[in-house]
């Protein structure tokens, strides 16, 4: 009765698995990718703010250092 019921189990599975891909056919017309908006044109410059936007603590002192242009990422 297991052999019989593993059988019938394994048979349900990839019946149902033939059911299941045949329901969900590969469109071929479909496009790989979706096509990409450009809003570069219509997309306004940021204009840069005549005071620091940024307000440091008392005791905190600012750098002269070159400014990070790339980091790592893992």
């Amino acid at each position: 009765m297991l052999k019989l019921t593993a059988v019938g189990t394994v048979l349900n599975v990839f019946f149902f698995g033939f059911g299941y891909a045949n329901a969900n056919v590969k469109q071929i017309a479909a496009p790989l990718q979706p096509p990409v908006v450009n809003t570069s044109a219509t997309r306004a410059a940021p204009t840069p703010a005549p005071t620091p936007a940024l307000t440091l603590r008392r005791g905190v002192r600012t750098t002269t250092g070159a400014a990070i242009t790339n980091t790592r990422h893992s």
